[in-house]
């Protein structure tokens, strides 16, 4: 059993956990209501993200720390988990929006983000969209209530106690609590490591020297056996399909990164070719604009013999053409 002055640090650190909960619903409930009101299709996509952000690392992490720190009440205290009546009723609403929290509210706004960030600026006038964004909205509000219910009933503390008709051993309660918790960490831990690992998944770039224009396909086993096709035009990527996707809601979001991924291999073939040309033509102007050479630095020594400058290759011609 806890001290009176452990009682107290816990209940402080119970008390500042839930106000945390409760200020997170609260702050996503109001970016989500004002965002049409006050900001253009322009923000969209930043006000999204910052939604996803609050809920990922606030919300989702606090509502697992609130949990164990009732855990741990019941433990090391004398509330236990069935002696009264309200203790019974805060764990079936805190069991309740735990799984509000991760099927319908997770999926609501990882929709939202994910659809801003590939629609970008064309995201309201998708259908899908829309009904995400009103899902977040009442079901932050539902979650809202709950948790102020929660709180009302932790400080009015009604209902009085239960009969018990047989009483748990402490040992029995404190291993099977342990497990639990042990259980609750490491599977948020597993879980966060491996988004960590999909989100931070660097994209190199591709050397498609000698490729012939055409479509390709190909497949990688993750897990899952999956499968695209990548059309080449000038030895570039210009799209790329999904042939064999894992049939889940998530699965069928993450297929918007291709978009990004083809225009982040495009930019860097442009960046490169730039440099390519600058190099070949001694372009001062735009080695200084590549942050290859400083204001005032000297040119590289002259070549004994002065090639002609060949033409750029396209990349650099489509980005001369930009300039």
């Amino acid at each position: 059993m806890l001290s009176i002055r452990g009682k107290k640090i816990l209940l402080s650190l119970h008390i500042i956990l839930v106000s945390l909960w409760l200020g997170g619903l609260g702050l996503v409930l109001f970016l989500q209501i004002f965002k049409h009101a006050q900001f253009s299709a322009v923000h969209y996509r930043i006000i999204d993200r910052l939604i996803f952000e609050i809920f990922d690392v606030i919300i989702m992490n606090i509502s697992a720390l609130v949990a164990l720190s009732g855990l741990l009440f019941s433990l090391f205290t004398a509330w236990g988990f069935f002696k009264f009546r309200w203790i019974v009723f805060k764990w079936l609403a805190v069991i309740i929006v735990a799984l509000f929290l991760m099927f319908w509210s997770a999926p609501a706004i990882n929709g939202m983000a994910a659809l801003s960030d590939i629609y970008e600026n064309a995201a309201p006038g998708q259908a899908e969209y829309l009904s995400f964004e009103g899902q977040v909205v009442w079901y932050s509000l539902l979650q809202l209530i709950a948790l102020i219910v929660v709180v009302s009933v932790s400080v009015f503390k009604p209902w009085g106690t239960r009969k018990q008709k047989f009483r748990l051993k402490r040992r029995s309660v404190l291993i099977s609590g342990s497990l639990i918790g042990m259980i609750l960490i490491l599977s948020m831990l597993m879980q966060y490591l491996q988004l960590q690992q999909y989100r931070t998944m660097p994209v190199k770039p591709i050397d498609l020297t000698g490729l012939n224009d055409g479509i390709y396909q190909g497949k990688a086993d993750y897990g899952f056996d999956y499968q695209v096709e990548v059309e080449i035009r000038n030895q570039q990527i210009i799209e790329i399909k999904v042939l064999n996707n894992r049939d889940s809601f998530y699965a069928r979001l993450a297929e918007g990164i291709m978009k990004k991924i083809v225009v982040v291999l495009i930019l860097s073939l442009f960046a490169a070719a730039a440099v390519v040309h600058a190099q070949e033509t001694d372009d001062e102007d735009w080695l200084k604009e590549l942050g290859l050479e400083e204001e005032g630095q000297a040119h590289a020594a002259p070549r004994e013999e002065a090639p002609a400058p060949r033409p750029p290759p396209t990349a650099a011609r489509a980005l001369i053409a930009i300039r």
